[in-house]
């Protein structure tokens, strides 16, 4: 399966990661643009000789790309990443 195949098929699974993240301060169009930009680092970074599907490896990649730009991007007022991640935990 060649790159573009793997980016196409997985669209709906990286789609339905990006809507959990709707109503934190980013448009949904922006957080799709996203989600793309993390589906295509997976894509390129995948190694199936390892033994782990595309999806399993694509997922936390999407959602990490997300939540980076949210962390960086998604506020007025920078806060520190310590306490980002502190607010994230008291979150539950």
């Amino acid at each position: 399966m060649d790159t573009d195949e793997l980016i196409r098929t997985h669209l709906p699974l990286v789609d339905s990661i990006a809507r959990r993240y709707v109503g934190r301060g980013e448009p949904y169009e922006d957080l799709r643009q996203i989600r793309a930009l993390g589906l295509v680092l997976a894509a390129k970074r995948w190694d199936p000789a390892r033994g782990v599907t595309f999806g399993a490896y694509a997922a936390p990649v999407v959602t990490g790309e997300i939540r980076r730009h949210l962390r960086d991007h998604g506020r007025l007022v920078r806060l520190p990443r310590r306490i980002w991640e502190s607010t994230g935990r008291c979150r539950g």
